[in-house]
């Protein structure tokens, strides 16, 4: 009885032994595996892909990954939304929307091939692999969590609705524009997993909610989340942000496996924009020579024209007198900047310079009328050139600093910047000038009778509109277009 009982009691303590080691083992295994995937949630930022066209919106190794897909859309949709502004207006077309088509499929396939990159099994195991073959089950015997060849990757679309890393200025949207929002602070977000439409394409941004790090999850909200059986359904490739793994280890005589599901947060913010764009704006002025009301003559201008003689010797009625008229032209564009350019001529100048500073907030969203002014006020004219640019700087190399500037098309521009790009929507004129006077510029020498006349100047000026998608860096030209009528009126008072 003696023995028997040393026996049993010997039995209890190897079985309990062993159950110990098989309990200590499985924790062992959960915990590695936990480590193995939320170390694979965590470098799954790391895989990237080309950013085709839309390398302005690459990070700083000039790629996109998990943490800037989103920006790619944001620029994507910004570009559609300008196309949807133009056909509420009235002043889309094909161009433009070929631009936006093509700026989408782009996105497209920058988002496509990322998806394949990061949901690649080669690439989950190499992720998982990096801190699974590190972890082992001490307790089993085991080196190392091990995945085999049937290893799957499931992942997962979780925090459905919730915000993107992508902040908008809503008040800096094309007219139109009504994306989706959650307000998180002081900032909007585009909410991520929710599809919505710009120029009949949908969009779909990827949830990374605001200060959380990558971390494990439930395997049952992973579960009711699964790309494969719970998918979107109007968007077919959304970026997914959850992954699940599965790992084993072999020891001797026991192999335990077990499985865990992990969210990825890149952690890093953006504003949606379209970085590398400008805004151009165009000068051009003809004269109209006319003798009482009928005109002699057109003749186009600059700021450099100075005195043109646009009559000489031109018979007057009777044929007994002749006239010969100059005038100075271009005094209304020879100012010392460019606001003195634009206001020279009166006129509400408003409605232009708003869609000035709209289309600036596609670049920077902080930009302002104020700063609008201020550039047009320290822009000093270049009598040589008729265009000018309105471009962001940038100093950090993933161009998420912009400050906007101005230059004339004969200044040390960006070397990003292609100057002949052009805006693709219709003309809209959105200001049409006064007429000012001028009696002080207009001379007249009438031979075979009075040397003098009747005689001045009035200039005006339209402004044109033509807005741009930003698809190839042009986000619109505003085209100014003075008209100087040089009246001489011998049969008459004068005005």
């Amino acid at each position: 009885m003696i023995a028997g009982a040393a026996f049993l009691l010997a039995g209890l303590i190897y079985l309990g032994f062993q159950y110990a080691l098989l309990t200590g083992g499985s924790r062992e295994v959960r915990n590695g595996v936990d480590a193995a995937v939320l170390n694979l949630s965590k470098r799954i930022c790391d895989v990237k892909v080309n950013p085709s066209s839309y390398a302005d919106c690459a990070d700083t190794s000039g790629l996109v990954g998990v943490s800037n897909i989103n920006r790619v859309w944001g620029k994507a949709y910004l570009i559609s939304a300008n196309v949807d502004e133009m056909t509420m207006e009235g002043i889309s077309t094909g161009e433009a929307v070929g631009a936006a088509a093509s700026a989408y499929d782009d996105a497209q396939a920058v988002n496509d091939e990322l998806r394949a990159s990061i949901t690649n099994k080669h690439t989950l195991d190499v992720l998982f692999k990096h801190l699974g073959d590190k972890r082992g089950a001490p307790l089993l015997g085991a080196q190392g969590i091990k995945t085999s060849a049937e290893t799957m990757y499931p992942n997962a679309l979780v925090d459905r609705g919730a915000e993107s890393n992508l902040s908008f200025n809503p008040g800096g949207l094309p007219r139109g524009a009504n994306p989706p929002k959650l307000c998180f602070g002081e900032k909007n977000y585009l909410p991520g997993y929710q599809t919505f439409t710009a120029n009949n394409r949908k969009f779909c941004f990827t949830p990374f909610r605001i200060g959380e790090t990558p971390h494990l999850i439930a395997d049952s909200n992973f579960s009711q989340n699964r790309s494969d059986s719970h998918p979107l359904g109007d968007f077919a490739t959304p970026i997914p942000n959850a992954f699940q793994g599965t790992g084993t280890a072999f020891g001797s005589g026991t192999a335990l496996a077990a499985a865990a599901s992990a969210v990825v947060n890149p952690m890093q913010q953006y504003q949606m924009t379209i970085p590398h764009a400008f805004i151009r704006i165009t000068f051009s002025a003809i004269s109209k020579w006319t003798i009482d009301d009928k005109l002699i003559k057109t003749i186009p201008y600059t700021a450099n024209s100075g005195k043109v003689t646009g009559i000489k010797d031109y018979k007057l009625k009777g044929g007994q007198r002749s006239l010969t008229g100059w005038a100075n032209l271009g005094t209304e564009l020879k100012k010392p900047t460019l606001m003195a350019v634009l206001t020279a001529v009166p006129g509400d100048k408003e409605a232009a310079l708003q869609r000035l500073v709209q289309r600036g907030q596609e670049i920077d969203p902080s930009f302002s009328m104020g700063q609008l002014q201020n550039l047009l006020n320290k822009q000093k004219t270049d009598p040589t050139v008729n265009s000018y640019y309105l471009f962001p700087r940038y100093s950090s190399p993933d161009r998420t600093d912009p400050t906007l500037d101005m230059g004339s098309a004969a200044d040390d521009l960006p070397g990003w910047l292609a100057k002949q790009a052009t805006a693709e929507g219709a003309f809209k004129e959105v200001v049409k000038e006064a007429v000012h006077h001028d009696y002080d510029n207009t001379f007249v020498y009438i031979v075979g009778g009075s040397p003098d006349c009747p005689k001045w100047l009035e200039i005006t000026g339209t402004w044109n509109w033509r807005p741009g998608t930003g698809a190839t860096q042009c986000l619109g030209t505003l085209y100014v277009n003075r008209l100087t009528t040089v009246k001489f009126k011998p049969g008459t008072e004068g005005p």
